[in-house]
């Protein structure tokens, strides 16, 4: 199952990341912004807010990550790109948009 988290900076796309690994029974998920990705029990936290180009991916060696009983979650899906097609090929994807409504309040649009 691969999520493709969507929303501006502070929105929480995080928060929604660490919801999925406690139901998992994942404690103490911490953002992964500056390397990339965290790897848990098989769960994978991908943070693709400081990929520059497509070619970055190609270094992540994502073909490993992608097999059935893996759950992966992408902060900053709309930095995807090509990798999208892969994804498909490989799984489920469950599309998050988070949108910022006031300081409480979150909009969250889920599609598959």
């Amino acid at each position: 199952l691969i999520f493709i988290i969507e929303g501006e900076m502070g929105v929480g796309k995080t928060v929604f990341v660490k919801g999925i690994g406690e139901q998992l029974g994942i404690k103490n998920i911490i953002s992964p912004t500056y390397v990339i990705y965290y790897e848990y029990k098989n769960f994978y936290h991908f943070d693709l807010c400081n990929i520059e180009n497509n070619d970055e991916f190609k270094h992540l060696g994502l073909e490993k990550f992608l097999i059935p009983e893996n759950i992966l979650c992408f902060e900053w899906g709309e930095k995807a790109g090509e990798i999208i097609e892969l994804l498909k090929s490989r799984g489920e994807i469950v599309y998050v948009r988070m949108k910022y409504v006031n300081e409480g309040e979150r909009e969250i649009i889920v599609k598959d």
